[in-house]
């Protein structure tokens, strides 16, 4: 084999392995997000994308049936409440008497 043969030889090569990693960065699928749900003592709690910069947690106490949401700010690091909500108020959920005040009626508005 000739020396120039060689020679185009590895520029062919090492010109495809950039081509190869210029394609698998540039073409990124975006940053994987996973969501997970707990449940402990009455109190559930989720987490999930709330907007391009920041992320929320939804924390929900289902004796009460009020959710907090809880933003976090990527961009400043901070936590905030962004907004508490009465989901039984929100849903049209009334409590029947009797037992406890565990059985629910809904009620669709």
């Amino acid at each position: 084999m000739k020396r120039e043969d060689v020679l185009i030889a590895v520029l062919a090569g090492t010109s495809l392995v950039l081509v190869v990693l210029i394609v698998l960065t540039t073409s990124a699928h975006g940053p994987l997000m996973a969501q997970s749900v707990d449940r402990s003592n009455g109190f559930l709690m989720s987490t999930g994308r709330f907007e391009k910069d920041r992320d929320a947690l939804f924390l929900i106490d289902e004796r009460s049936g009020q959710m907090a949401v809880f933003t976090f700010d990527r961009g400043k690091r901070d936590v905030e409440l962004s907004d508490v909500r009465d989901l039984r108020e929100d849903f049209a959920i009334k409590l029947k008497p009797g037992n406890g005040g565990d059985e629910r009626e809904y009620k669709p508005r």
